[in-house]
């Protein structure tokens, strides 16, 4: 997906389960460089209201690494960013 010359990524989407495959240095901040302790591999959950999302991970004292229009990034107990996201 994307144009030649910028963002592109490759994606699966069967089901409800997407796999995608991203070049991290334009995917985000916290992706480039590699860290191999904390941000090789990532899990994306497609989520269908972010604002409600959100109000979840307040009410569980959730803080996030990371949001934006589209997502919102924690980290597991095992220092994996997680995403959640409308996209």
């Amino acid at each position: 997906m994307g144009e030649p010359g910028q963002y592109i990524y490759w994606k699966l989407d069967r089901d409800g389960i997407q796999i995608a495959i991203h070049d991290a240095k334009l995917f985000a901040d916290y992706a480039y460089p590699p860290v191999a302790e904390s941000n090789l591999t990532h899990i994306y959950f497609k989520i269908d209201d972010l604002r409600e999302f959100r109000a979840r991970l307040d009410r569980l004292n959730v803080i996030p690494i990371a949001e934006d229009d589209v997502t919102v990034t924690v980290i597991d107990p095992d220092g994996r960013k997680v995403l959640f996201g409308t996209a």
